[in-house]
């Protein structure tokens, strides 16, 4: 979790309003305004709120408009009485790789603002200095503001130190036995910096999945959690763990064990996830187990994805029609690239013009295959 976006006009230069601190220019009129009038023009409260409440892929682009303001200016800004220009302040420097610039961030951390001091642990995990760990680690120590914390955690994961771990873990162990999402959090970052004792923690967690969280608000989310750890980390010992939440009631937790089953690429996932897609009625499931089908690229599943095709359409003169699972098995075939004579039968199947077709060529076109293409090849050797 970084910085919460907001929305944002798509120009928010335009229309900067007459005041004191604008002095008295507006540039809504005035494309090639220069860079004084801007500057002069940003330094107003309720434009920089708007400017600065944008999502945070895009606050980068904004501060690049003042690559002319000196690293001297903005660290001036980082001590105006307005927040909003504080924190502006911040992100400025957050581009600046001199030591000035880390120690105004560190400084900044204790900003009686929140929005300020999240945008300078923003800025710190930018820089990536290993200076900054301590300080940082010093906030969980005291615990902050749980987003705090959490900007805290993905800062600490970007600079990549294990000199954070002692901190991260005795902020874990002060949660007590609760299992929550925002534990999970910490343990991830623990794995990330190279904690192999946080695993044990993630997979117990991972190990409810065979359980019906439906009505188990913080039980399943922590669940969910720590199965995006497994697959992020490509633990393949949690395979098998992981392969149960894809039976689980709550279909988040499903969507979230196919993702990570595609990401680990353990073969033996690859029939699971087929037998999903035989009963799954959510697509956004049923997309991230085709998608997870084709990443481990197990072909030895191909026969078993046809035949799903075979028995889920009825055709006739006044009936052409399939059902949803034959649906997955002919898109997720067609994601191998099995060859242009098969593809143009499962793309004519699924637009319903030669569904017919499929049930008379598809096996011969796939046993054609198996005695040309190397990845069929290598399964029966």
């Amino acid at each position: 979790m970084t910085r919460a976006p907001k929305n944002r006009s798509l120009d928010p230069l335009q229309g900067i309003a007459t005041s004191p601190k604008s002095e008295e220019i507006t540039t809504g009129d005035n494309p090639v305004a220069d860079d004084i009038t801007i500057r002069s023009a940003m330094l107003d409260s309720k434009v920089l709120s708007s400017l600065l409440e944008m999502e945070s892929d895009s606050a980068y682009e904004i501060a690049r408009l003042f690559e002319p303001w000196s690293t001297d200016e903005l660290l001036e800004l980082m001590q105006d009485q307005d927040e909003e220009i504080r924190r502006f302040g911040c992100m400025g420097v957050s581009n600046r790789i001199e030591p000035r610039a880390l120690g105004a961030l560190i400084a900044a951390l204790g900003d009686p603002s929140q929005d300020v001091r999240v945008e300078a642990i923003f800025g710190l995990g930018e820089l990536q200095d290993k200076n900054a760990v301590q300080p940082l680690c010093g906030l969980l120590k005291q615990h902050a503001d749980y987003f705090e914390q959490l900007n805290v955690l993905v800062a600490l994961e970007r600079i990549g130190d294990s000199s954070a771990i002692p901190a991260i873990r005795a902020n874990e162990e002060s949660m007590g036995k609760k299992n929550t999402w925002e534990r999970q959090r910490r343990l991830r970052a623990l794995l990330s910096l190279g904690d192999k004792d946080a695993l044990p923690k993630v997979i117990q967690s991972a190990e409810q999945g065979d359980v019906d969280l439906s009505q188990r608000r913080i039980a399943r989310e922590a669940c969910r959690e720590s199965i995006e750890i497994l697959g992020r980390f490509k633990i393949k010992e949690a395979v098998p763990i992981i392969v149960k939440a894809l039976q689980n009631g709550w279909h988040p937790l499903r969507k979230e064990a196919a993702i990570a089953l595609g990401e680990i690429g353990d073969r033996s996932a690859a029939m699971p996830l087929v037998n999903l897609l035989k009963g799954e009625n959510q697509e956004s499931v049923s997309a991230c187990a085709r998608d997870a089908i084709v990443k481990i690229g197990d072909v030895s599943v191909v026969d078993e994805l046809v035949d799903m095709i075979r028995s889920d359409f009825k055709y006739s003169p006044s009936i052409r029609s399939y059902g949803k699972p034959a649906e997955n098995a002919a898109r997720t075939l067609l994601r191998f690239g099995l060859g242009s004579e098969v593809d143009g039968l499962l793309e004519g199947f699924l637009k319903r013009t030669h569904i017919h077709r499929v049930s008379q060529k598809l096996d011969e076109s796939i046993s054609a295959l198996k005695v040309s293409d190397s990845r069929f090849l290598s399964i029966q050797s």
